[in-house]
């Protein structure tokens, strides 16, 4: 059945892990939440390095790219919040805009609420090129992820979003529409997913 599958290829995945053993009980497969994060974390790990691989020919970074996703999705977003949600220094986020400006893939404006402040919108090219970005990451994503039916796929996504409504354990709750990072509120905006 549907559910067994997803069960079965995750407990292919566990027993593959180095050092990791999963303890049956039945028809259930038991691992311990130490081997599941795992796995998980392995899973994400070469999500990125086929994205990044990916992102290479066009000459942008993985910051760069993640950049260019946020403002995507939240319309003009102040340098800050790109920096909090990035989880890098401002500094470091002002080189990430500031190449992305030199290739005129963003613009900076004065912030109405607070004309010392800057937003950082994308520009039609920018907004091009975000839209590549995202069809990149959709592209390996279904590539990483084909091993799934489409049921086995959907089981996957419910267990993901049981987990990702736990509680924070950093404090760090991620970027959606609408939500607050770093005392500052993010507006919603057109875009696919970060």
């Amino acid at each position: 059945n549907r559910r067994m599958s997803l069960v079965h290829l995750l407990l292919r995945q566990a027993r593959a892990a180095p050092g990791h053993t999963a303890i049956f009980h039945g028809t259930r497969a038991h691992a311990s939440h130490a081997q599941w994060a795992a796995r998980s974390a392995g899973l994400a790990r070469r999500l990125r390095a086929a994205t990044h691989a990916a992102l290479a020919p066009l000459g942008l970074s993985p910051h760069q790219a993640r950049a260019l996703r946020i403002i995507g999705d939240s319309g003009p977003v102040r340098p800050s919040a790109i920096a909090a949600h990035l989880r890098i220094a401002p500094r470091s986020a002002t080189e990430v805009l500031d190449a992305l400006a030199e290739r005129g893939w963003v613009a900076r404006s004065a912030d109405p609420a607070d004309r010392r402040a800057a937003l950082i919108s994308l520009t039609e090219s920018g907004r091009a090129l975000a839209e590549r970005v995202t069809e990149l990451r959709r592209q390996e994503s279904e590539r990483l992820l084909g091993v799934l039916d489409a049921d086995a796929l959907g089981d996957l996504a419910e267990l993901l979003r049981r987990v990702e409504g736990g509680p924070a354990h950093d404090g760090h709750r991620g970027l959606s529409r609408g939500r607050v990072i770093a005392g500052e509120r993010l507006e919603a905006g057109a875009g696919g997913g970060v």
